[in-house]
């Protein structure tokens, strides 16, 4: 379908074997309801988290894990082990953004100002 991410299993495998260790993500807690962040750390530094890029429905695995990157010039989506970029968005490109949370799985569904596409993360 249109917009989803999808990537070749062989890349993904590879990049999981030849990982040893992660280093510790630049992130901070989110709380609910509303999971705010100030935007001063948007503004003058950015906030990761560890997400699991799929097609949707698609159970994910380790060698699916990415991170998202998220600051006030634009979202970056990078392979967890290897850190090579997967998808890059301007914040000006970003249309619209839902949150949306079904159990443990939480969804977050971006519409780009390029064309139309849909994007979606897992986390």
């Amino acid at each position: 379908p249109e917009g989803e991410l999808v990537f070749p299993k062989a890349a993904r495998r590879a990049a999981f074997r030849t990982s040893v260790s992660r280093r510790p993500l630049h992130s901070m807690p989110l709380y609910p309801p509303d999971y705010l962040i100030d935007p001063q750390i948007l503004l003058c530094d950015y906030l990761e988290k560890e997400v699991k890029v799929s097609e949707l429905p698609l159970k994910t695995t380790a060698e699916q894990d990415s991170i998202l990157s998220l600051s006030a010039r634009c979202l970056l989506l990078t392979w967890r082990d290897n850190e090579e970029l997967i998808l890059r968005i301007p914040t000006h490109e970003i249309a619209a953004a839902s949150y949306l949370q079904d159990d443990a799985l939480h969804l977050l569904v971006l519409k780009t100002g390029t064309g139309g596409a849909t994007r979606r993360v897992r986390g």
